[in-house]
């Protein structure tokens, strides 16, 4: 079966980590897998290192909306000007969309598609991709979002609802990788009663330690052996909490004065600028390491203590959670969106209220101050990725649904994920 998955994405990050997962770990090795993204991504090079899987890697020739407004931003001098043209433009290019993919999924003869979106509606490629796919008449494709849905503009919303019937009615699922997400779903009003609309969790590989080469990341970087490191990985825009982090960061150094934050991530020069002058105003240069996405992972997991997320918003699942259930790291994180089925209790570590800075605080000096704790905690949350978050069960799972013809796939997963929630 030939299998595409297409995506628009202007982030290096979790979705990506999410295609790695599932294409590396795809049950049926006989399925010709390709994918489709735009070729402005900035993690597109690192799509094509880390998928070991044979996979046919193309990145579309759309001129997208925003790519265009931004070769304008010399001369729309004006946030309220770009808004302007941009509105415009869009549905312009939406039609567009759909002509161009029409065009390219006719002639390569897919079997399948899965839209693999960062939120809803995201990436307007992403939409048209499931009209064009659904106007050739083939078995009704497959929408994943990550991100919490939002609802349409009030100007806009009578365009908005023609496309969410057209996509809806083209889509076989609509699928995000926790119950909360796919709920959110539902603020569109076109889909406030589908029952198309379910989730299966994200899953990341086991983790196979490798014996130590050269130095370490603390040596690297400047952190002394007895530091005590709490690690948090995700992209630099503000709704990820840095500024929550660093806040309770100042309260945690008043009882544990060797404790060392490590943030690594993708993010515009703009957003990391801005985390860079909160550090220095509040005094922290010596006590927080800023690491673009290029860090390796591992290394940076081998040192961290306490795993961290401070997101204040927008979040879908938290696949950094369970990549440290999978290395037996605890977790202090903030009870937004997925996180909290994620965690499923205080038994992996600490899931507090997001703007709750003092909690944070006591939470994570309980662990940091407690070794028996963290290992304690790190097991029970590689118990946990064991019988939830394995990559092998979640790309099970979206065969399943990719495969079947009729509602059997669906109804399947619908009464597993009922058996979860309970």
């Amino acid at each position: 079966m030939k299998i595409l998955f297409f995506t628009e994405n202007t982030h290096f990050g979790g979705l990506d980590n999410f295609l790695i997962s599932l294409i590396n770990h795809w049950p049926n090795p006989s399925d010709e897998i390709s994918l489709i993204c735009n070729q402005s991504h900035p993690g597109l090079s690192f799509l094509r290192k880390r998928l070991r899987r044979n996979c046919v890697i193309s990145s579309n020739k759309l001129l997208l909306d925003w790519e265009f407004l931004s070769r304008l931003d010399s001369i729309l001098l004006t946030k309220f000007f770009r808004r302007g043209v941009g509105f415009l433009i869009r549905y312009p290019f939406f039609i567009y969309y759909i002509l161009r993919l029409y065009v390219v999924f006719k002639k390569e003869n897919y079997d399948r598609l899965m839209v693999v979106n960062g939120g809803y509606p995201a990436g307007n490629s992403n939409r048209a991709a499931s009209i064009a796919w659904g106007l050739l008449g083939r078995s009704k494709s497959i929408h994943n979002f990550h991100n919490i849905a939002v609802k349409p503009n009030s100007l806009t919303a009578w365009i908005e609802n023609l496309i969410d019937y057209f996509v809806h009615y083209y889509s076989k699922a609509f699928v995000s990788p926790s119950q909360s997400c796919s709920e959110s779903i539902r603020a569109r009003p076109i889909l406030v009663n589908s029952e198309k609309i379910t989730f299966i969790y994200n899953g990341t590989e086991k983790f196979i330690k490798f014996p130590p080469s050269g130095s370490s990341l603390k040596e690297k970087i400047g952190i002394p052996d007895n530091g005590l490191v709490c690690s948090m990985l995700g992209t630099y825009e503000p709704r990820k909490g840095h500024h929550f982090l660093l806040k309770s960061l100042s309260k945690v150094l008043q009882s544990i004065p060797n404790v060392y934050f490590v943030f690594s991530g993708y993010g515009l020069q703009k957003e990391i600028q801005k985390v860079r002058r909160l550090v220095d105003q509040m005094g922290l240069s010596k006590k927080v390491f800023l690491e673009d996405a290029s860090i390796s992972k591992e290394e940076l997991y081998s040192d961290t203590d306490v795993l961290i997320s401070g997101s204040q918003g927008y979040e879908s699942f938290g696949l950094t959670l369970i990549e440290a259930m999978c290395r037996k790291i605890p977790i202090v994180c903030t009870k937004v969106g997925g996180m909290v089925e994620v965690m499923g209790g205080n038994d992996v570590g600490y899931c507090v209220e997001r703007d709750h800075v003092d909690d944070f605080s006591q939470q994570l000096i309980r662990l940091l101050a407690n070794k028996k704790l963290r290992v304690a905690m790190g097991k029970k949350g590689y118990e946990r990725y064991l019988q939830l978050f394995r990559a092998e069960n979640m790309s099970i799972a979206y065969k399943e649904l990719i495969y079947s013809e009729d509602n059997r796939g669906f109804n399947m997963l619908q009464k597993f994920n009922n058996k979860l929630v309970k």
